[in-house]
């Protein structure tokens, strides 16, 4: 699945600006390049989506809780998750933090 998502990202790097019909910008170089090594990292691979705000989205869903990082930068990481309670918990976080997330995430 790593080879699959390295490839999903750099399909992203031919995406056109507007290419969503609403203005969305293309995804930049650094961004990709960013993706990529973060897929390289984790223990567990994510599913990928574009954003319209120039970011990329790696989620985790299981039945007991659900993890999402919004990746725009190297320095700006946005987590968002389901706690098994239904409590919802979102804020910034930094490289090492999104892996450690992960990997408790799939244990």
């Amino acid at each position: 699945m790593k080879n699959l998502n390295i490839a999903k990202i750099n399909n992203l790097r031919d995406f056109k600006e507007n290419w969503n019909g609403y203005n969305a910008e293309k995804f930049t170089k650094e961004l990709c390049d960013f993706a990529i090594s973060i897929i390289n990292k984790l223990e567990y691979q994510p599913e990928i989506f574009p954003t319209g705000r120039s970011s990329i989205q790696f989620e985790y869903e299981r039945d007991n809780g659900y993890l999402e990082f919004e990746i725009y930068s190297p320095k700006r990481i946005e987590m968002f998750r389901i706690l098994e309670s239904g409590e919802e918990v979102e804020r910034s976080v930094d490289l090492d933090e999104l892996i450690r997330l992960v990997k408790e995430f799939g244990k």
